[in-house]
C-alpha cells in the first residue's frame, strides 16, 4: 500500500483501523466499551443493571437500529425500486435468529447443538458479570424466546420480487406493537419521510407475527433478548477473552477447530467497513486487466450465446414466454470490477470522506464504520448512483459472480481474475468448466428464480405479466440443484463451441485427458 501523504486520504483510515485492531489496548479495555453502551440503551437485566419502570423498548429498538445496526426482529435494508430500478426504497424482511435456521430450535433439548447453544448463552453473560444462576435463568428463557420467533418464522422467502407496498402508516396499523415510523426516521432522517411513504414488505405475515410476540412478551424477556443481541454483534471486537466465547460456539455449531489469527480478523473489519477503498486500491495494482477482461468477455458471450440458442431452439416454451426469455438475453451486460471512474483516488476518498478514524480505539473505529455504513445507505435511498446496486457485490471480499435484476447484469469480482483460480493461459477447459460455471450460473439467473420476473431493463413486469401466471410456476419451484444443472450444460456447449474453431491438442502432463474430462475436473474444484 503506497504511503499516505494526508490525513484525508483512506490509505490513512485503513492503517488507523488495522492499526488500532492489533494494539494492546483491545486486551486492556476487556468488556468496558461493550458495556458502556449497553448503559446507554438502559441496561441489561441479566447484569441487574436495569430498572424495568425507566427502560423504554421502543426507544431502545430505534436507536438498535439508528445507532448500532442491530436489527433484533426485521431486517430495514435499502434496495433498488424494482419498479423504478433507477431509484431506491426501504425493504423490510425478516431477520435472523440466534441459530443458523429455525429447525434448529425443534431438536431434542439433548442435542449437542441446542447444548452448546445455551452454553454459549451462559458463558457471554457470566464474562460480562452475570451471576451462574441468572446466567442458567437467562439461558433458559432467551432460548425459549427464540423458538416462539422460529416458530413465527418464514420456513421459506417468497422466490418472487416483493409487491406489497404499504405506507408506514399502514404497516404501524398491522404490527401496533413496533414503532416503524419513529425507526426509519431515526434511520433515514434526511430522506424526510412521513406516514404515507412506501416501503417494500417481504413476508408480511412475519411482521404480523413478531407484533403479536412483542405484546405479549414481558418487558424484561424483551430485554434480555435485545440486549443480546446487541451483545453478540458486538463481541468480535473485544478482547480475546470475549472473542473465545465466540469461537467456542463455533466449533460446535460449524466445526472450526482454529480461530483466525489476529490480523486476519482485523482484515475482515476493514473488508466490512472499507472494502471498496480496498478492492479500489487492489485493482489499481493489478496488472494485465485489460487481458484478463477480455477473456471473461469471451467467455461471457460464448455462454450467453449457447443459452440463447437453446431458447431460440426450444419446443416447449409459449411464444409470449420466449421472447421474455430472449429480451432477457440479449440485454444481459457484465462488469467486471470496479469502473476506471471508481477506480481513481479522487473518487474513493470522496467516497469514505465522512468516515472518522482513530488510531488506537479500536471499538470507536467500529462504530464510526457503523455509522459510516449506515450513512451510505441513507446516501442511496436519497441519490442513487446506478454503481449503487451492484457495488456491494464487487466488494465486499466474497469473491462471488453474481446476477443483479435490477440492471440484468453479471457482476464479477476483479479479485477473483487471480492465481490460482484464473490466468489468461489457462487451457479453454479449465476456464469454463471454474469460473465459466459461475458465468453460467449468473446469466441463466436472469431467466429463473428473481430475474424472471424483471424486463431487460431491470423493470419489475407488472402482475398481469403472462410470465407472472401462476400456470408458470414450474420456472420458479424447481429443485434447487436444476438451474446449475442446466448451467453446467450451456457452459460446456459454449466450451464445445469454441474448441471445434481451434486445432485439437492435450495439455502437458495430462495427455490421457480429453478437454471434457479436464472441464468436470476444473468444474469439480469450483
Amino acid at each position: 500500500m503506497p504511503h499516505p501523504e494526508g490525513l484525508d486520504q483512506i490509505e490513512w483510515k485503513i492503517k488507523n483501523i488495522y492499526d488500532s485492531c492489533m494494539s494492546e489496548t483491545v486486551e486492556t479495555e476487556e468488556n468496558r466499551p461493550l458495556k458502556k453502551e449497553i448503559t446507554k440503551l438502559g441496561g441489561w437485566r441479566v447484569l441487574r443493571e436495569f430498572s424495568l419502570q425507566t427502560w423504554d423498548m421502543k426507544k431502545t429498538l430505534r436507536e438498535l437500529h439508528s445507532k448500532y445496526n442491530i436489527q433484533p426482529f426485521f431486517r430495514i435494508d435499502v434496495v433498488p425500486d424494482a419498479t423504478q430500478p433507477q431509484l431506491s426504497i426501504i425493504q423490510i424482511s425478516p431477520g435472523s435468529l440466534g441459530l443458523p435456521d429455525k429447525t434448529y430450535y425443534y431438536r431434542r433439548a439433548e442435542d449437542k447443538i441446542i447444548q452448546a447453544y445455551k452454553r454459549f448463552l451462559m458463558d457471554v453473560v457470566m464474562t460480562l458479570g452475570a451471576t451462574s444462576d441468572d446466567a442458567s435463568t437467562f439461558s433458559d428463557d432467551l432460548f425459549g424466546f427464540e423458538k416462539r420467533l422460529a416458530e413465527r418464522f418464514p420456513t421459506r422467502l417468497p422466490d418472487r420480487p416483493g409487491r406489497y407496498r404499504p405506507t408506514i402508516a399502514k404497516l404501524e396499523e398491522i404490527a401496533p406493537s413496533v414503532p416503524f415510523f419513529d425507526i426509519l426516521s431515526s434511520l433515514f432522517p434526511a430522506a424526510r419521510l412521513t406516514k404515507k411513504s412506501e416501503v417494500v414488505v417481504v413476508a408480511s405475515d412475519h411482521l404480523v407475527n413478531v407484533s403479536r410476540i412483542i405484546a405479549s412478551t414481558d418487558r424484561s424477556v424483551l430485554n434480555d433478548y435485545m440486549m443480546w443481541r446487541l451483545a453478540t454483534g458486538y463481541l468480535p471486537y473485544l478482547s480475546k477473552k470475549y472473542r473465545n466465547t465466540v469461537t467456542e460456539f463455533h466449533k460446535h455449531l460449524y466445526g472450526f477447530r482454529e480461530p483466525m489469527p489476529r490480523w486476519e480478523v482485523c482484515i475482515e473489519t476493514l473488508q466490512k467497513f472499507m472494502g471498496f477503498g480496498l478492492e479500489a486500491l487492489i485493482e489499481n495494482s493489478h496488472r494485465e486487466n485489460d487481458r484478463k477482461c477480455k477473456v471473461v468477455y469471451d467467455m461471457f458471450d460464448q455462454i450467453k450465446a449457447s443459452i440463447k440458442s437453446a431458447i431460440e431452439t426450444s419446443n416447449n416454451l409459449p411464444s409470449h414466454i420466449q421472447e421474455h426469455f430472449l429480451d432477457k438475453i440479449n440485454s444481459v451486460g457484465i462488469q467486471i470490477g470496479l469502473s476506471i471512474p471508481m477506480r481513481h483516488p479522487t473518487y474513493y476518498n470522496s467516497f469514505y470522506s465522512s468516515l472518522s478514524t482513530i488510531k488506537d480505539d479500536y471499538f470507536k473505529n467500529v462504530l464510526f464504520g457503523v455509522n459510516f455504513l449506515i450513512d451510505e445507505q441513507q446516501k442511496r435511498l436519497n441519490a442513487p448512483f446506478d454503481n449503487d446496486r451492484w457495488i456491494d457485490i464487487v466488494s465486499d471480499g466474497s469473491l462471488n459472480v453474481a446476477y443483479v435484476p435490477e440492471v440484468n447484469m453479471v457482476i464479477i469480482p476483479l479479485a477473483l481474475l487471480s492465481m490460482p483460480y484464473f490466468h489468461i493461459h489457462f487451457p479453454w477447459s479449465v476456464l469454463y468448466g471454474g469460473i465459466g460455471s459461475e458465468i453460467g450460473v449468473a446469466v441463466l439467473s436472469s431467466i429463473t428464480g428473481r430475474g424472471l420476473f424483471h424486463s431487460g431493463d431491470g423493470t419489475l413486469l407488472t402482475s398481469d405479466h403472462p410470465v407472472c401466471n401462476i400456470t408458470h410456476e414450474c420456472f420458479l419451484h424447481h429443485p434447487q440443484a436444476t438451474p446449475y444443472l442446466e448451467a453446467t450444460k450451456y457452459t460446456f456447449q459454449a466450451l464445445e463451441n469454441v474448441l471445434e474453431k481451434l486445432p485439437h491438442s492435450h495439455q502437458p502432463a495430462l495427455e490421457y485427458l480429453e478437454d471434457e474430462a479436464i472441464f468436470f475436473i476444473a468444474y469439480a474444484q469450483v
